[in-house]
């Protein structure tokens, strides 16, 4: 996951210029997996994205930051097939 600092820098900056999506557009069934410790997507923010968007399911993972799929497999697994499956997964 090495990057140079001239292509993050870059990466900033084409964020800070990014458009907002339009999440209440959103018509899919979604699917919101944060840490209670991420810093970057937080819970909170997460949270009013999740009230944006109509059919959306949000999953705090406790104990995790920002790389959830990383900290915690087990877990974003099991909310991947829980969402898919409709609580197929235990």
């Amino acid at each position: 996951m090495a990057q140079s600092a001239e292509n993050y820098a870059q990466t900033c900056e084409a964020l800070a210029n990014a458009e907002a999506a339009d999440l209440a557009k959103i018509e899919c069934r979604s699917l919101l997996i944060t840490g209670d410790e991420d810093i970057v997507g937080s819970p909170s923010n997460t949270l009013l994205m999740a009230r944006r968007i109509r059919e959306s399911k949000l999953e705090i993972l406790a104990n995790t930051g920002h790389w959830a799929s990383i900290e915690r497999p087990w877990e974003v697994s099991n909310a991947l097939l829980n969402f898919y499956f409709d609580n197929h997964a235990s």
